[in-house]
């Protein structure tokens, strides 16, 4: 995220979340436009709970 929090010349990486499963192929992505957003824990957990 170029000018992250409105500070010019800074940048940030999006808050994000990846789940991959035993292949490697990505089976969950979240990701936030706004930093100040955290995933839902609790659909990460099901999501996981789906692979195993």
């Amino acid at each position: 995220m170029p000018d992250f929090a409105g500070l010019e010349g800074y940048t940030a990486a999006k808050r994000s979340v990846f789940i991959l499963d035993k292949e490697g192929t990505v089976a969950y992505t979240w990701i936030s436009e706004d930093p100040g957003v955290e995933p839902d824990y609790n659909e990460i957990r099901a999501e996981l709970e789906k692979l195993m």
